[in-house]
């Protein structure tokens, strides 16, 4: 199904174009041709005509899309963009769609285990793919992962098992000496999107609607709001007010996201309307850099992405990027994407580079998702210095919701000092707040360690 009456034309054309042109082919061959039109057959342009019909948002070619700015997207256009496509599509393929949990040991397994039983409750139609390592596949059949595999596989024929060489980190003790094998979800190039998201951690909710980004998007993710303080928002909404006044544009998150909601409906372009990321927040080009020692300035994090695989990148990762990061340097999986893939300066640079050279062929390839749904870290919650801030999903821009309140996030990280994992512990009397911790946040904090616990003796073998 098209985006705009318009462009469905086009494609239909254009799909019936591709689809008499592979008949005359395949049926005759080439010869069948006048000389006049010969030229080499590429099915995959046809292929992509073919798709085209059934979503195509992204793809006007007649749009110049902004190259200057890093854009943030609001949940409510994520939402709506969602629910365009299910008005739209008759019937999606989920086969096309994969959720990917990454499982290097036992406790993960299980957390992982957790993640696709509450997806599945959720009557997700997408695939739920289990990177795990080889060496976990090769225990004996009674051995508690043996059993917690099997009993994964036999949840749905959607439930799929991909055994991965694990990527250690050498001279390394700590608890991202693997963090590397995440990576292989790069190469899941036989699914069209795919959500990963780290098993440390608590989703809440059904997050089809990631599937459906915009189609030029490649990797979207939230981003590191963790290295911010709620002291900060006051300059980053005032940046972001003047800047929205020498463009002659609104800085009001409501208009903002009013506008975006009647151009989803419209079937009408929205990258130029995202909000902007303010540049005060790029991180430093010295500090996203292979050879700095500083790793704790804001950048994308890798706990949830939003990844459209492609071989080359995937290839270039396993053959020419890892290999340097294995040796011992202190940098993991969040800094090998941010350095080598998805530096906000370099991008920019890149993106005002290549508009000169193409201008309208130029499109963006990635997005900022709110924080404050996508990955919210429990140690924030209960930090008053966070409070704000995990009200403020799109960074720069106020919001109507001024509460102080707990957020409700669809995916929570587990990440805590001086607690520990939740598998380090039995029950939920072994965990406490923070002294300081408001309320409200605090029994939040507690309610995501009772689930994971009560989750735990559900599906987990022990």
């Amino acid at each position: 199904m098209g985006f705009g009456s318009k462009r469905k034309l086009k494609l239909l054309l254009g799909a019936l174009f591709a689809t008499c042109l592979i008949s005359v082919f395949t049926t005759y061959g080439s010869d069948s041709l006048p000389e006049s039109i010969k030229f080499p057959i590429d099915t995959s342009w046809a292929s992509e005509q073919l798709k085209g019909l059934k979503s195509s948002f992204g793809k006007k070619t007649s749009t110049t899309y902004d190259p200057s700015n890093i854009k943030q997207i609001p949940y409510s256009a994520i939402e709506k963009l969602y629910d365009y496509e299910l008005n739209s599509v008759s019937n999606i393929d989920w086969s096309h769609y994969a959720y990917v949990n990454y499982a290097a040991d036992e406790n993960y397994l299980c957390s992982s285990i957790i993640h696709f039983n509450r997806l599945l409750e959720t009557a997700t139609q997408a695939k739920l793919v289990l990177l795990v390592a080889k060496e976990l596949t090769e225990l004996s059949p009674d051995h508690p992962v043996s059993k917690m595999l099997a009993g994964f596989k036999a949840l749905s024929e959607n439930c799929i098992v991909k055994p991965v060489d694990t990527i250690t980190i050498t001279d390394d003790s700590s608890e991202w000496s693997k963090s590397l094998t995440k990576l292989h979800v790069f190469g899941l190039t036989e699914f069209e999107r795919v959500v990963y998201f780290d098993s440390d951690a608590l989703i809440t909710n059904n997050l089809d609607e990631l599937f459906f980004l915009p189609d030029y998007v490649q990797f979207a993710a939230p981003a590191t709001y963790w290295f911010l303080k709620d002291s900060e928002i006051p300059a980053l909404v005032e940046e972001t007010k003047k800047v929205s006044a020498s463009l002659n544009v609104t800085s009001d998150l409501y208009l903002i996201e009013q506008k975006l909601s009647e151009k989803i409906a419209n079937g009408e372009e929205i990258y130029n309307d995202l909000p902007n990321l303010p540049k005060s927040l790029y991180p430093k080009s010295e500090n996203a850099d292979f050879e700095s020692e500083d790793n704790t300035y804001f950048k994308f994090s890798s706990t949830l992405m939003v990844i459209k695989p492609e071989q080359s990148q995937y290839e270039s990762l396993v053959n020419e990027i890892i290999p340097k990061y294995t040796n011992g340097t202190k940098k993991y999986d969040m800094d090998l994407i941010n350095i080598e893939f998805y530096d906000f300066n370099k991008t920019v640079e890149d993106q005002i580079n290549l508009s000169k050279q193409i201008m309208q062929g130029f499109k963006p390839t990635m997005l900022v998702l709110p924080y404050d749904k996508y990955t919210v870290i429990t140690r924030t919650l209960q930090d008053e210095n966070y409070q704000q801030l995990l009200h403020n999903g799109i960074l720069g821009y106020e919001t109507s919701d001024k509460s102080k309140g707990p957020v409700s996030a669809k995916y929570y990280h587990f990440s805590d000092h001086p607690t520990k994992k939740p598998w380090n512990y039995k029950k939920i009397s072994d965990v406490s707040c923070a002294k300081k911790a408001p309320e409200d946040s605090c029994k939040v904090w507690l309610n995501l360690f009772a689930n994971y616990f009560d989750e735990r003796a559900k599906y987990c073998v022990t």
